[in-house]
């Protein structure tokens, strides 16, 4: 990546809305948690309207969940 990019967001290509499959009804564009630890503080979010992953202050009750199962 170059060197000016932000190194707490990610995209993997172009994307258009909706970046998650539509087998996966009900789902907003919106920014929903992982599993995944980012600090401390912050933890990932996966934004599946515009395909970013950034981390964001846990604390945030704006963000998503999704539940899955294997």
């Amino acid at each position: 990546m170059p060197d000016d990019y932000p190194t707490s967001t990610y995209y993997c290509g172009t994307y258009t809305a909706p970046t998650i499959s539509n087998l996966f009804s009900n789902t907003l564009l919106r920014g929903y948690w992982s599993s995944s630890v980012y600090s401390a503080t912050d933890g990932w979010i996966s934004d599946f309207g515009n395909g970013a992953t950034l981390n964001n202050n846990k604390t945030d009750s704006s963000m998503y969940v999704r539940c899955v199962s294997p």
